[in-house]
């Protein structure tokens, strides 16, 4: 099941700020830099500490995010599915739905202004343009856009990757020599053009399929270099549920992926270097999202209730995972947070509001400035 977000744009960016906790180390530790963009009109949010090593589990209640700072931006109005995806300067990736259908390969990019906004889209010259159905995206690191499609040749459809320019161009066609037949689920392109692909390969045709979990990492040229056994449980879509799992690829080279309650730390050789585990506020809790910043790894954990969806956030060390925050957003923020930054914290988006001239529309932004200790 995917979440869709209807969006109608101008934002109000808003940088939330951490509830304050009692300081329970016993040594002062020194502080996490801080920032946001407008500090000469929004109050640094107290700072709090850890308790021991021992004790590092999530507090009964999490620390709530609260907003702190809003900017307007205008927008055209759009739909979208699936989890949204952001460079390092806070631009957001969005897979837009078109004429409500979820094949389209057509991703719009959110930026800080109407003049930094921009459509990505499969060109018209590439041949049976109709039979690309969307899978996935992925943005690097250095913030270049991958768009991986299906794409049916002759009787068997087979997967390519599209890279786009800064401006939107078609820059890279490669397709990979994955198995055919292979549904893609999760994808992480690194900023040498290297790139880490999950699914499942359906093994036949019949009713019912059968089909076998299939993990790899490809190379420029599109061959398989490694095939991977990573024992990936529970990454299966179960109908009526959130899909879990997120794959990202981090600025060290290596590979964040994402599992129910752990996260695998793979290099681009396939050698698995840690595995980080994860509290969730209850063993039901969905792990949708991951985000990397500074050191740092921002996990989306979502409880599915009848009528609601309930966010917790969750920060790692990304090298020792140990356990830095627990945070849960306040009614204005809601639930749909799409960015992470070290120093500024999390990016929401609300719901649209009102209309403008010219087909534009209004849409929230939220951001989240946090200070907090951490263990050395």
């Amino acid at each position: 099941m995917s979440r869709f977000c209807t969006f109608a744009l101008l934002i109000a960016v808003c940088v939330a700020a951490v509830a304050s906790g009692q300081e329970t180390a016993k040594q002062p530790l020194p502080d996490v830099p801080s920032a946001t963009k407008q500090e000469e009109t929004v109050a640094s949010p107290p700072s709090f500490e850890l308790p021991s090593r021992a004790r590092i589990v999530p507090p009964t209640l999490p620390r709530e995010l609260r907003a702190t700072e809003r900017q307007v931006l205008v927008a055209p109005p759009f739909s979208s599915e699936g989890e949204a995806q952001c460079d390092e300067g806070g631009a957001a990736y969005f897979h837009v739905l078109t004429g409500g259908s979820t094949k389209n390969p057509t991703i719009f990019k959110l930026g800080h202004s109407q003049d930094e906004h921009l459509l990505y889209k499969l060109p018209s010259e590439i041949p049976d343009k109709k039979s690309a159905f969307y899978t996935a995206c992925s943005v690097t690191p250095a913030g270049r856009l991958w768009v991986l499609v299906e794409e049916w040749v002759g009787e068997e459809p087979k997967v390519a990757a599209y890279g786009f320019d800064s401006k939107g161009a078609v820059k890279s066609e490669i397709h990979l020599e994955t198995p055919a037949r292979l549904l893609p689920r999760h994808f992480a392109a690194f900023d040498n053009d290297v790139f880490f692909v999950e699914g499942d390969v359906s093994v036949t045709a019949g009713t019912p399929k059968t089909s076998r979990p299939y993990a790899a990492i490809v190379n420029g040229s599109g061959e398989v270099t490694r095939e991977l056994n990573l024992n990936l449980q529970g990454l299966q879509v179960q109908k009526g549920r959130i899909p879990q799992g997120a794959a990202v690829a981090g600025r060290d080279g290596n590979l964040y992926m994402l599992l129910p309650d752990q996260v695998l730390v793979v290099t681009q050789s396939g050698e698995t270097l840690r595995k980080l585990t994860f509290s969730k506020p209850d063993r039901e809790a969905l792990a949708t999202g991951i985000s990397l910043s500074g050191g740092l790894i921002a996990i989306h954990v979502m409880e599915q209730r009848k009528h609601t969806l309930d966010l917790t956030l969750v920060l790692l060390d990304a090298n020792t995972g140990d356990e830095i925050g627990y945070y849960r957003p306040d009614a204005e923020l809601g639930n749909n947070a799409i960015c992470f930054s070290r120093t500024e914290g999390f990016t929401f988006l609300g719901v649209a509001k009102g209309s403008l001239d010219g087909g534009l529309t209004v849409i929230p932004r939220f951001r989240t400035a946090m200070r907090y200790r951490m263990l050395r």
